[in-house]
């Protein structure tokens, strides 16, 4: 071979198919992924009247917290396909899920409106990672026999939580009669307003 030949291509990596135990290990994270995106974007829903007492904002502006989260997220997702491809997917959406918990845990901190708005729209930045890019991951990990059942496997977890909005959950109510921030004052009740 001569310094002007073409290099041979690359061999493929195999696929990954259902019989593997790697078919697993990928497509339950990513249920699990599926399930946290929709847990993240729809946790304050159940908060939203309390928001309105707590911040003196109108009902509308408290749906804020959930719109500014889920119209950033729509955005976002665009460009998400494209930072994948230079970051990598799997890196993406691990990010993703990490970045959205931490601006959703400083929302909990938030001292006024404003930058609980501004935080949960960073939220919805930093989710879009995970949906943007999870099929089409699982289209170049999965060989084509998988592929339905490994993007069946994960749509079920998101769609679970997307029907379940977060109102259903018991310490969400308990959280909401206590006033939103009374968990992290050690406090419950009217005791935790200010």
């Amino acid at each position: 071979m001569s310094l002007g030949d073409p290099l041979p291509p690359r061999p493929r990596p195999r696929k990954i198919s259902r019989s593997d135990a790697a078919f697993w290990r990928i497509t339950g994270p990513l249920a699990f992924g599926g399930f946290s995106t929709f847990a993240l974007l729809y946790s304050v829903q159940p908060l939203m009247p309390v928001f309105a007492r707590e911040f003196a904002v109108s009902p509308a502006l408290a749906s804020l917290s959930l719109s500014a989260t889920t119209a950033v997220l729509a955005v976002a997702m665009i460009g998400a396909g494209a930072v994948s491809e230079v970051c990598g997917r799997k890196r993406l959406m691990v990010f993703s899920l990490a970045a959205s918990s931490l601006a959703t845990m400083l929302a909990a901190l938030a001292a006024d409106w404003p930058t609980l708005l501004g935080l949960r729209a960073l939220a919805g930045l930093a989710l879009s990672g995970l949906p943007a890019v999870a099929m089409a991951y699982l289209g170049d990990e999965m060989d084509a026999q998988a592929i339905g059942l490994a993007m069946g496997s994960t749509s079920p977890a998101a769609r679970s939580a997307a029907c379940r909005g977060g109102s259903s959950s018991p310490r969400s109510a308990t959280i909401a009669a206590g006033g939103w921030r009374s968990r992290r004052r050690g406090r419950s009740g009217s005791s935790a307003r200010r």
